[in-house]
This record gives structure tokens, sequence and C-alpha cells, in this order.
């Protein structure tokens, strides 16, 4: 029989260990699950060594539910200036109804066109000069891109200058910023009246132009490539960039619906799979009336429609398209698509910006009261360096 008085004690730092003495490859084990930004920084809060792993592990950071960025209200918004030139945005969190007021370092000069993986690309038309601006970055926050009058030649009388040099999307292979892509980012970027392309690369002293490529909707950097859809739902795929000429090879066109006054195309990621979404618009301000969405199918290069999402969500805007898990972020509802305005910039002067979440399953529409009014809406992804 044990005698548990004359049991020796088990000393007290067995009995409580300290969660600072947990080893790295469990403290690794523990962030790799941990997707939203907000766990991450609370993670990173809990002592010095855990702080150390997040540190270690900030730029491998998962897809982000995006931020809206928001121009001010028309209560207070100059319209004597362009559409997007302002200094100040808001950031708005989606599906919380949190606004955040943002002073972006920037001149004014510049205005805010549309962003890729975390960056805004701005630009002063009056000169053609482009920069892209990280504004969750307080220093080393903005990287200046050739001007585009300097390879690019425009045919146009000088008043419509801005109009020919007006960017319209801008899609980046990586992220300038993340530790193994600081020298080998790639920019494509669509431009124009005619909605052209050019291309850039980390290094380069001038923009390529992209032979051939007009009335592009969209572009997406997708297994090391470059992808386009036009106006008809051509896709084009471009190889060999950085070479002086692309590859270009073609997917078969998506089947149209006549019935569709106008349309909008998209090119999405989603957990590896090739998708393409084609919005309907009606015509009068705009308004989005639909969406359908239709997934390649690598072994016969056709696209089949696609009646759910399943537990995904798709972003659609300005920004560069991309896919979310719900399974990472719960509280939001799957097999829906997010979209902001459709609306061209002359139109935005007379109607405020069509923007909110369509639910593939039923075709129905949930527009946001709190951002019914907004315009100049821009999709941002949040990132930690």
């Amino acid at each position: 029989m044990v005698n548990v008085n004359t049991k020796k004690a088990m000393p007290k730092n067995l009995m409580f260990p300290s969660w600072a003495d947990l080893h790295c490859n469990l403290l690794e084990l523990i962030i790799d699950k941990l997707i939203p930004i907000r766990d991450r920084i609370c993670f990173g809060a809990v002592c010095l060594s855990w702080y150390s792993v997040f540190c270690e592990n900030r730029l491998i950071l998962p897809i982000q539910l995006p931020l809206l960025t928001l121009a001010p209200g028309s209560d207070t918004y100059n319209y004597r200036h362009t559409c997007w030139e302002i200094s100040e945005r808001t950031l708005y969190t989606i599906g919380r109804s949190r606004f955040h007021h943002l002073q972006f370092p920037i001149d004014t000069k510049y205005s805010i066109f549309c962003s890729s993986k975390g960056w805004l690309l701005m630009s002063d038309i009056s000169s053609s000069s482009i920069r892209l601006v990280n504004p969750f970055l307080s220093v080393n926050n903005t990287i200046d891109l050739p001007p585009l009058t300097s390879t690019i030649q425009l045919h146009c009388r000088r008043a419509w200058y801005g109009h020919c040099l007006s960017p319209h999307k801008v899609v980046m292979s990586a992220d300038p910023f993340s530790s193994s892509n600081t020298e080998s980012y790639s920019v494509m970027l669509i431009y124009g009246n005619d909605r052209k392309m050019a291309y850039f690369r980390a290094g380069d002293a001038k923009w390529t132009e992209v032979k051939g490529a007009f009335y592009i909707h969209d572009v997406l950097y997708y297994k090391n490539k470059f992808y386009s859809i036009d106006c008809i739902g051509l896709v084009c795929v471009y190889d060999n960039i950085g070479k002086k000429h692309f590859v270009c090879q073609t997917h078969a066109i998506v089947p149209l619906n006549i019935k569709i006054v106008s349309r909008k195309y998209y090119l999405v990621e989603s957990l590896g799979e090739l998708l393409l979404v084609r919005r309907s618009v009606r015509a009068g301000p705009c308004l989005t009336c639909g969406f359908e969405v239709f997934k390649h199918d690598p072994t016969t290069s056709n696209w089949v429609k696609v009646e759910s999402l399943s537990n995904k969500m798709l972003f659609l805007g300005d920004n560069s398209s991309f896919a979310i898990s719900t399974l990472d972020f719960p509280a939001y509802k799957p097999n829906c698509i997010f979209f902001t305005s459709n609306t061209y910039y002359h139109d935005l002067w007379r109607w405020p910006s069509h923007m909110g979440v369509f639910d593939l399953a039923d075709g129905s529409f949930k527009n946001s009261d709190v951002l019914e009014q907004e315009r100049f809406p821009i999709f941002i992804e949040p990132k930690l360096h």
C-alpha cells in the first residue's frame, strides 16, 4: 500500500508548464491553422516566443477576406476632381459594418484605380505616371512604375490622353515585398478606351505592349501564366512572359446568352480550378441582373456551367478577382458572389456604385443599405509585412 503522505510532490514547473516554452515546431503547427489575420495577430501577442514565430510566418499569409476601400461620401466629395483623386479612404469590413478611416501617404494628384495582392494601382493621368501603393505599410510603401507613354504609342488627341491611358485593371504575379519575390514579380495592366494590355517585369525600364489584345475585360495570373478574357468571352493564355514575344493560346468561347443586353467577364482561380464568371447588366444605371459561372475542363478545353460554388465565395470588381473558402470564414454564407460597381467612370457622376452579394443558389441579390450611396469601391486584400 502506497503512503501518499510520503510521495514526493511534483515540481511546480511540470504541473503548470509555461505556454512560452512550447517548442517552435508546435507553434508553427498552430499558426498554420490560423487563417484570419486577426487570429494571427492575437497569436503574436501571447508572449515573446510566440511573437517571434508570428514574425517568421507573417509573409506566409493565406488569402484573406478583403476590405472595401470607399471614397468620401457625396456630401463631402469635391466633384471638380477626377473620380478617384483623393488622399483619404475609408476601409469597410465586409459583413461586420465596421468603418476605418485611412490616410494614404500619397500625393493627391494620384488617383486610385484598381488593386492586386494588397497593392493599389494609382496614376497621375496628366503625366501618365503610375505607381503601386501599399496602404498597410508605413515605410517603403510605394513602387514607381514607368509611365505608359514611354513605350505605348497613342493615336488620340491630346485632350483625350486621360482616356487613352486610364488604367482599368492590374494583376500582379506576386507580392513585390514577399520574402521570395522581391525581384521577380510581374505586372499586367489593362488600360485605355480600347482596353489594351501592357506588361512590366521588375527591373524593366519600360512597359511592353501586348500586341493584338483589345477590349480585354479581365486578366488572371494562374499556374505561372497570365490569362486574359475579352468582350466576347475569348480566353487567351500568355506564355514565355518576359521574352520579347508572347505565345498566345486560345480557349473555347463561352456560349453567349443573346437575351443579355450587356456582359462583363471575369477569370478566377478557385482551389486550383479556373473559373469564368459572366456578369449580366441591364441598360440604364448599369445595374447587375445576374451571374453565370463556368469551369474550365482542361481535357477538352471547354467551359462547363457550374450550378454551385460549394463552400466558396468570389470577389469581383476593380480588384484582381479571387475566391475564398467559407470553411476558413464560417460566419459568411457560401456559394455567393461579392461584387462592386460595373459602371464606367463617365456614369459614376450620375449614379452611385452598384455593389452587393449574389446568391448563386437561388439567384437572389442582397444589397447593403449602408453602402448603397457609396462611390468608387475597390476590394483590397489585407497584408502583414
